[in-house]
């Protein structure tokens, strides 16, 4: 009674969510959970029954890429609401600016929608409602979700100006150890090889690189 009290003084009309008895849980169309700790912004983005997606961010950085690269799509072709928490590990890393950051505690209440079956492209995914409140989540590692917003993903994913100067700072360090006095005289070519949870794990599919696989790629570009 407390809280539709609140909400009714605040001039929102609160919404319903309902649970069946059966084993099977349906959802309204529009799921919502607002605390009272939630902002007159999140109020305001509720009136106005505009869909939001909530990336769920997990993983290591390159997880984290597929997550945010999808979801980002996804609410651009659905002209929907996009949130990152302002504390979010990835935007200590790039210059994402393109969303809104006040969302932890209203991203709670929605609905999950999970890619199960990564790395794989399932398009029936994307079907929920452009005003839907969903949270999007787990492995979304297609190129096919993202791929027609690469430009404006490429603006998003601009890494922020310390990690550029700490860039610049390792490569010159490696321009001078082989005395080499201009950068536009060589090529530079980053390798990264993926091991971690990867060396002893082969239950999904993946497989490491092998030495001789590395010392051919090297190769390749030296000649």
């Amino acid at each position: 009674m407390l809280v539709c009290f609140i909400l009714k003084s605040a001039g929102i009309t609160p919404s319903v969510f309902l649970k069946s008895k059966s084993t099977t849980e349906t959802f309204s169309p529009v799921p919502l959970y607002i605390k009272s700790t939630a902002t007159r912004l999140s109020y305001s983005l509720m009136e106005k029954m505009k869909g939001s997606i909530c990336p769920i961010l997990q993983g290591g950085l390159g997880n984290r890429l597929f997550q945010f690269a999808t979801a980002f799509s996804a609410a651009r072709s659905k002209n929907m609401n996009l949130f990152i928490p302002s504390d979010a590990e990835i935007r200590k890393v790039f210059e994402i600016n393109e969303t809104l950051n006040d969302s932890r505690e209203l991203c709670k209440g929605f609905r999950k929608v999970l890619d199960r079956a990564s790395p794989t492209y399932h398009k029936n995914l994307m079907n929920f409602s452009s005003s839907d409140n969903i949270q999007l989540g787990y492995g979304l590692q297609s190129w096919k979700y993202f791929y027609m917003y690469d430009k404006q993903l490429k603006k998003q994913l601009t890494f922020r100006k310390h990690i550029q100067n700490e860039a610049k700072q390792t490569i010159d360090k490696i321009l001078q150890r082989w005395k080499i006095k201009s950068r536009k005289s060589v090529n530079l070519v980053g390798i990264h090889i993926r091991r971690g949870d990867k060396v002893t794990s082969y239950d999904d599919g993946y497989k490491i690189a092998t030495p001789e696989y590395l010392n051919r790629s090297v190769n390749y570009y030296a000649t």
